[in-house]
């Protein structure tokens, strides 16, 4: 629950994200109004009896095709059929077709039971009480499912919010990974130089503002994450008022990189306990290019297993090449 509360928060905070889920609410909810308006009105009502029964049609224009869905039942049938009747327009000729098919009695007594009411030119049309052979009929109103616009159009809407958030959440995770990648990357150098100078005999603050002023000697458009944001920590600490080891202790909190942290409680040690942070530093540098080399090698091995499908591509292409003038020749 308070990952779901935190994703809500972080998507709140993004107006890119908030914009685009306006506008796909807004793009879902003017296409439902406008579906619906256009099913509104558009047909006639029913003509119902004293008893509730449906006896008839009246339409609402003879010069436009109209829709009433309808349920029919025949006596003696134990089926219901549901039937949608398009009343044409009456300007519309019709020729029936007489030509012999393979369909059931029931189908073709339904089939012209339908042909006579769909092209029916009056306004007001009589449903037909019996069949030509005395079979009573029973016609009983159909709710018109628009499956389409009620129930498909919300839940591709609710699919594409979720879409949204899944890709604002993947993009800002691949963001940290990169950002703790890069950090781990440069933290063994950076280890060696706190290492080399503090053992050297400076201060915390200044071995930090001489690695800051060694960075800046850099292209800025060839610095790193890590080495832009020791430049900005210095930089915002010019009168040096607050501690090197806490800043450097919210810095490592901030991605989460457990070395950086590890690095952090050294030097906060070191400063409030006055412990060997040679020592400590010493054995930090070590762990950390250590660690550096593990993955390294672990991204070596995925290069070779990248580079396994090309290889099993070019293998084959190098088989038929060699084996297609044997083949032609036999």
């Amino acid at each position: 629950m308070e990952d779901i509360i935190k994703i809500i928060e972080r998507v709140k905070s993004d107006r890119k994200v908030i914009t685009s889920l306006w506008l796909l609410t807004l793009f879902t909810v003017a296409l439902m109004l406008l579906i619906a308006l256009k099913d509104t009105g558009n047909t006639g009502k029913f003509i119902v009896d004293e008893s509730g029964k449906i006896i008839g049609i009246q339409r609402k224009s003879l010069k436009r095709t109209e829709e009433y869905r309808l349920r029919l039942k025949i006596e003696g049938e134990r089926e219901e059929r549901d039937l949608t009747l398009r009343m044409h327009p009456v300007e519309r000729n019709y020729k029936s077709d007489n030509k012999k098919n393979n369909r059931s009695e029931t189908e073709m007594r339904i089939k012209s039971i339908v042909n006579e009411i769909e092209f029916s030119d009056k306004k007001e049309v009589a449903l037909p009480e019996k069949t030509p052979e005395g079979a009573l009929l029973i016609w009983e109103k159909r709710e018109k499912r628009n499956i389409s616009a009620f129930t498909i159009i919300p839940l591709i809407y609710i699919l594409q919010v979720a879409l949204i958030i899944k890709d604002f959440t993947n993009k800002e995770r691949n963001k940290k990974a990169a950002i703790q990648s890069a950090i781990l990357k440069d933290l063994p150098r950076f280890c060696n130089q706190l290492l080399l100078m503090m053992n050297a005999g400076m201060i915390l603050s200044d071995t930090i503002e001489q690695i800051s002023k060694s960075y800046e000697t850099y292209n800025e458009k060839e610095r790193s994450f890590f080495e832009s944001e020791i430049i900005k920590m210095v930089h915002l600490n010019p009168d040096k008022r607050n501690s090197m080891a806490d800043l450097m202790t919210e810095f490592a909190s901030q991605y989460n990189v457990k070395e950086l942290i590890r690095i952090a409680v050294i030097l906060n040690e070191n400063e409030k306990r006055g412990s060997d942070v040679v020592e400590n530093l010493s054995r930090e540098s070590r762990y950390l290019w250590d660690s550096r080399k593990i993955i390294a090698r672990e991204r070596g091995k995925l290069i070779d297993t990248r580079m396994t499908y090309p290889m099993g591509l070019l293998l084959i292409l190098l088989i038929i090449i060699t084996m297609a003038p044997a083949l032609l020749n036999i």
